[in-house]
């Protein structure tokens, strides 16, 4: 009984000091600098709502406003079985092109709807974000110059 006593320490320890450790080790041994650079591939922000009646125009409004060519930056929106006027407000973003809105009658979950909106966007990149996150006017160039090195597949902004 006690070597599964020991077995848990060893993988905990592994977990908190081992991996981390061999991630630094690592990267000291063979490091791989993240190659910067001043690009623009379409971008997809994806949003999943449900009942944000409160916060979602002006989510919208300042997702629209962002600093980032209008005609290589898309906005799709899905709502999740809202019960409040998210879905009124939704109807009257969905006739701006560069608004894709989803509308689920039944809440299913927000991994259902973002599996729903991936199925619509156009982008090379991908933006997760959700209606009560404020993001920064110049975050979405911050964030995409990161895969200008094409060896780079995800990058999280704080």
């Amino acid at each position: 009984m006690t070597w599964i006593f020991w077995v848990a320490v060893a993988l905990i320890a592994y977990a908190y000091v081992g991996y981390p450790g061999w991630l630094w080790f690592r990267s000291w041994l063979r490091p791989v600098p993240v190659q910067s650079g001043a690009i623009e591939p379409f971008v997809s922000i994806v949003m999943v709502v449900r009942n944000e009646e409160r916060v979602l125009e002006a989510k919208i409004d300042q997702l629209l406003e962002i600093d980032y060519p209008v005609e290589r930056m898309e906005l799709v929106i899905v709502s999740d079985g809202s019960t409040d006027r998210t879905e009124v407000i939704l109807h009257q973003y969905a006739c701006n092109p560069r608004v894709q809105v989803v509308m689920n009658q039944l809440s299913r979950g927000k991994v259902s709807g973002l599996n729903d909106a991936l199925q619509v966007v156009q982008g090379e990149i991908v933006v997760f974000t959700d209606a009560r996150q404020k993001i920064e006017q110049g975050a979405l160039r911050m964030l995409v110059q990161d895969f200008a090195t094409r060896r780079l597949a995800v990058s999280v902004g704080n």
